[in-house]
Parts: C-alpha cells; sequence; structure tokens
C-alpha cells in the first residue's frame, strides 16, 4: 500500500497498540501519577505554626503517621506498638485526638495504585510477639500493613489503663475496619454515631471527621496531620462547599514541613476549587491514570481558562455531557482548543502538529488517547469524583 493510499484518520483511531500508551504501562499498569504533589505545591497559603494557638482536635492519618515513627531495629511488633501509644499519648495531651486508618476492601478502587506501591516482600503472619520485620516489608505491602493495623487498633481499644490515663483531658477516636468509629473519654468506650461511615478510602473519613469537627463548633481550631495532596483536595472543596468558618490547617507528619492554611487557600482559589476534585481526578489520582505529559500546573492554568468540570461526578449527570467536558479540558491541556467531542480529533490534530515540526515520529504516549479509551477514563474518574462528593455522607 502506497503513503497516498494510507488513511491516516483511521490508522489513528486506533492505539497502535494493545493498551493506551498515553495513560497505560506496557505491562498493564496504570500510569501513577508522581508528580501529583504539585497541585498541592501551587495552591496551598501557607500559616506559621507559632501563629496557631488553642488546637482543639487532630485528625490523624496514621497510613502516614506510620512512616514518621521511629521503627525498631530490633523487637517485637510490641515494641512498635509502645512508640505508637507514646505519640499518641503525647498529643492528648494538646487536644482531642483522631486515629484514621486505611481500610482495605476486595476489588476496590485502590487496589491498582496498591499494586504498583508494592513491594515483592512475603506476608507475614504478625503477632504482638512477632519479630518485627523492615518497615518496607511492612508498610510496603497491604497485607502486612492491614494486619499491623488491626494490631495497632486493638492495642489502644484493649489496653484499658492506657486510655484511663489518656483520655482524662481529651477525647480519643479511633476509625478502623468497623463502619463505626469508637470514642473514649475518660477512659470510658462508646460508638461514635455521628462519624458512621462505609467509605474505604481514609481520605475521605479523614475529611468527613474534619467537616465535622468544623461545623460542630466554629470557635474550634482543627488540625489535619497529614500529606496527601487528595486530603487536600478534599478539604479545599469541602471547606468553601460547607461555607466552613472555623480555622482548618494541614500539617504533614513530617517535621520542619509547611503548615497550610485551609481556609484561606479555599478563599483564595474560590474560582476553580469548586472543580478542584474534578481537575485532580482527571489528570491522575490514586485510583485514576495519569496521562502522560499532563502534569497538574497545566492542568491549573487550564482550569483557570474556564474550562468547566462540573459534571463530572455528579451522579445525574448525562454521562456524554460528561464526556465532552472532559475532552475539551483535556484537549486544552494538550494545546487543542478546537470544539469537538472526539478524543481521536484532537489526537489527529497533536500528530499533524509533532510531524510538521519534526520528520521523527511523536511518541506513541505523547499522543492523546482514542475517544473510546478515554471515554472509559472518564467513567472511572466519574465513579471516583462521586465517592469524593459523597464524603460527608456516612
Amino acid at each position: 500500500m502506497s503513503q497516498r493510499d494510507l488513511d491516516l484518520e483511521q490508522v489513528l483511531s486506533t492505539e497502535l497498540t494493545a493498551y493506551p500508551p498515553s495513560m497505560f504501562q506496557a505491562d498493564g499498569q496504570m500510569r501513577v501519577a508522581t508528580g501529583k504533589a504539585t497541585l498541592k505545591k501551587n495552591l496551598q497559603v501557607e500559616v506559621s505554626q507559632r501563629l496557631i494557638t488553642s488546637l482543639t482536635s487532630m485528625v490523624v492519618d496514621v497510613s502516614a503517621l506510620l512512616w514518621t515513627l521511629e521503627w525498631p531495629s530490633q523487637g517485637t511488633v510490641d515494641t512498635f506498638i509502645s512508640v505508637f501509644k507514646v505519640w499518641v499519648n503525647a498529643r492528648l495531651l494538646e487536644a482531642d485526638v483522631h486515629l484514621c486508618f486505611d481500610r482495605y476492601f476486595e476489588y476496590s478502587t485502590k487496589s491498582s495504585t496498591r499494586s504498583a506501591r508494592a513491594n515483592a516482600t512475603r506476608v507475614h503472619q504478625l503477632e504482638r510477639k512477632t519479630p518485627l520485620p523492615a518497615l518496607d516489608a511492612v508498610l510496603k505491602n497491604s497485607a502486612n500493613k492491614k494486619q499491623l493495623n488491626t494490631l495497632l487498633c486493638d492495642a489502644i481499644l484493649r489496653d484499658d489503663n492506657f486510655l484511663q490515663h489518656a483520655t482524662q483531658n481529651h477525647q480519643l477516636v479511633v476509625t478502623g475496619e468497623n463502619d463505626m468509629s469508637t470514642q473514649v473519654s475518660k477512659g470510658r468506650k462508646s460508638p461514635c454515631l455521628d462519624l458512621a461511615s462505609t467509605h474505604e478510602e481514609a481520605d475521605i473519613l479523614i475529611t468527613q471527621q474534619a467537616v465535622h469537627l468544623a461545623k460542630e463548633d466554629l470557635e474550634s481550631h482543627v488540625r489535619v496531620v497529614c500529606d496527601d495532596t487528595d486530603v487536600f483536595a478534599l478539604l479545599a472543596y469541602y471547606y468553601l462547599s460547607e461555607k466552613l468558618q472555623s480555622s482548618l490547617t494541614m500539617q504533614s507528619p513530617i517535621m520542619g514541613r509547611s503548615c497550610i492554611d485551609v481556609k484561606e487557600t479555599a478563599r483564595k482559589h474560590s474560582a476553580i476549587v469548586p472543580e478542584l476534585l474534578a481537575l485532580h481526578a482527571l489528570t491522575g489520582c490514586d485510583s485514576f491514570a495519569a496521562t502522560y505529559g499532563i502534569g497538574k500546573t497545566k492542568a491549573i492554568a487550564v482550569a483557570r481558562k474556564g474550562y468547566t468540570q462540573d459534571q463530572l461526578g455528579k451522579p445525574l449527570a448525562n454521562i456524554v455531557e460528561v464526556t465532552e467536558q472532559a475532552t475539551a479540558f483535556m484537549g486544552a491541556c494538550y494545546g487543542i482548543t478546537i470544539p469537538t467531542s472526539s478524543m481521536t480529533k484532537i489526537r489527529q490534530k497533536l500528530w499533524a502538529q509533532k510531524t510538521g515540526k519534526s520528520t521523527a515520529a511523536p511518541k506513541l504516549c505523547s499522543l492523546p488517547p482514542t475517544t473510546e479509551a478515554f471515554e472509559q477514563n472518564v467513567r472511572r474518574a466519574h465513579h471516583q469524583v462521586a465517592h469524593w462528593y459523597s464524603g460527608t455522607v456516612p
């Protein structure tokens, strides 16, 4: 067949590989958004910790905290549990403490991300008297980490002497695998009905509890101890959508990192915060593939130009309208602003631009996905953002 007979549009309407290379690796793993923290860095408004007084509540991402605590080189799992208890006891001297543990559901939307992060370590049978494996062997293996979370929860909630001493002045709330959180005050345990949730993601549980505390007392100062970009986006969105007024900050568990003023962040970026979750999901998050060459900085710039994403994640939205909005947004991220509902046409336009500037064929991963592949990815993003939008619903 001669080049003259080749229908380039028809050729580019396929991925030209067995997988969409712009969104997936050759081994079938989705492209993880390695630069997703850029979203937080570009939008965060920092505040000096010296200006923060009278902290009332602290909501802790235990998954992030575990990486920062001293990990004994020798000893048993009980040795690390003691380290964890010391940290919790110290925080309870300052304020109420909410501990949010990861949950692990089968066939979860987070499974692909956990798989990508996992290492090849073996699954241990952890008990309190078991010799403590290396940090990476536990925290980078979902099965081992799940066991450790269970042991930590049990060790805290079954140690009546610890709870009696630690919760004299402030409350402790523990959210683990069960739908119902457990609240402890002056050593007395009770179910926390107003924080019950069936959500899996700790990101949503953390946000739900922070928003609840901020609503409960307008004079409160709530600090979220977490370093996750998903949580940052959720807090900014809900602070604005729920019209919160109280002080809310986000602080990394790693000493020395900046403290983020969520209130000022939401106020400063109020033009794009209502669609921040949609923007974040569509350009790559923990459960959604990133697109090669499309980062958070570029997405923020496109959002500021007025490309809306107000249908993504809305349960009653028409999926055709959702996809059309997403196509226009991603097309603009690629620098193609032609009015079209076809990602394949954007792909063809970008091919023409790239080959017009160079005789070398562009990398396939640098081209947008085809319409068919992109629509499937949009449906996944739609599902994820719908979960986020239901964050305050049990």
